[in-house]
């Protein structure tokens, strides 16, 4: 999806289970945007930094 979509795509990996360290498995692929090592931890991710997208200035 990554190749047909390119930057409209954001691409995550949950390092968890059994592909967590499977290197030939991690090596199929192209890299992930976002490399989770739990799925809990996309809560704390900025995702309008992420994504390019200014924050909203505080002032």
């Amino acid at each position: 999806m990554k190749q047909a979509l390119g930057h409209r795509l954001t691409t995550v990996f949950r390092r968890q289970g059994h592909y967590a360290f499977d290197q030939h498995n991690i090596a199929s692929y192209p890299p992930a945007d976002i490399t989770l090592e739990r799925i809990g931890k996309l809560a704390d991710v900025d995702l309008p930094a992420l994504l390019g997208q200014n924050s909203p200035s505080k002032t």
